[in-house]
């Protein structure tokens, strides 16, 4: 079976449909929150599974509006999910064999300053395997044409973390939730794939909008 295969079962055993449902849902716990107390602003589905030497992982993010505060700016913050979320399929676009890892992290940092926001360093992207974190590492930064070369049946996790503000991040004393350093939200998107000499075969494409392709 191929990696592509195993990991396309372990999503389906997990959810139980394939379609990359969610299996937790953290509210104001996620692995990137604002340097402040915030009571229903943002949501962060997170769902991971690992079944039969595979694994795959996404993550998504979405917006409360009617249970923020009073002060909290909702357009600016869609912005931010849409300039996010847009990074992703920039970057999964050249996700593809015969590529490099920089190729991805140029797309995604290129689009992501382009419109005024920072990249996170301190996390990035990975490979998924037989566990659910392995090489090769997949920044959402760096330059065009260097680190490993993707090559078809790899799987990856490309996973853009992107602040409004600075991307300087901490970590809670809990050592699970992260904060930006400076009070600015971050919104947090992710896609499971599988390379191919065509290009990125999504494997979690669950949480997109019906009948969505890159």
């Amino acid at each position: 079976m191929s990696a592509a295969d195993l990991a396309r079962t372990a999503q389906e055993r997990w959810t139980g449909s394939g379609n990359g449902a969610a299996a937790s849902v953290f509210v104001n716990n996620a692995r990137i929150l604002p340097a402040k107390t915030l009571t229903a602003q943002e949501i962060y589905d997170d769902c991971s599974g690992v079944v039969k030497n595979a694994s795959y992982d996404k993550e998504t993010g979405a917006i409360v509006p009617e249970e923020a505060g009073a002060d909290f700016d909702v357009d600016e913050a869609q912005r931010l999910l849409d300039v996010t979320k847009e990074s992703l399929h920039r970057g999964i676009e050249m996700a593809c064999g015969g590529n490099r890892v920089g190729d991805i992290g140029h797309a995604v940092q290129s689009y992501v300053e382009e419109n005024g926001f920072s990249v996170v360093r301190t996390f990035v992207g990975h490979g998924v395997g037989k566990e659910l974190h392995e090489d090769p590492e997949v920044p959402n930064f760096g330059n065009a044409g260097r680190g490993p070369r993707l090559v078809p049946g790899m799987c990856i996790a490309v996973e853009p973390m992107v602040c409004q503000y600075k991307y300087a991040v901490k970590t809670l004393k809990d050592g699970w939730t992260v904060k930006t350093c400076d009070g600015g939200l971050a919104a947090h998107f992710e896609h499971t794939m599988a390379i191919t000499t065509a290009g990125a075969e999504v494997l979690t494409h669950g949480w997109e909008e019906p009948g969505w392709t890159l």
